[in-house]
């Protein structure tokens, strides 16, 4: 008779395990390089101003209510600085 030598099989079983060792360790590697870029771009940037700046739009100052509500945001600037 012919033989045949054991480890000219296939073994199904070792491919699937093996296939999903790879996918674990590349899923491993993903999440480390997302953490790495979260935790950089988290540290690295500009610094907040010391102060905030507010920008007001007054629609129309031919109008008594927005005349006055212009002169109140400019009072209230001047009192916080």
């Amino acid at each position: 008779m012919c033989e045949i030598e054991e480890s000219a099989f296939i073994n199904h079983n070792e491919i699937r395990n093996n296939k999903e060792s790879t996918m674990k360790k590349i899923i491993a590697v993903l999440l480390v390089c997302i953490a790495l870029v979260s935790v950089i771009g988290c540290t690295t940037g500009e610094k907040t101003p010391e102060k905030a700046k507010i920008g007001v739009v007054v629609p129309d100052l031919n109008n008594a209510f927005c005349t006055d509500m212009d002169n109140g945001i400019k009072r209230a600037a001047k009192e916080k600085g």
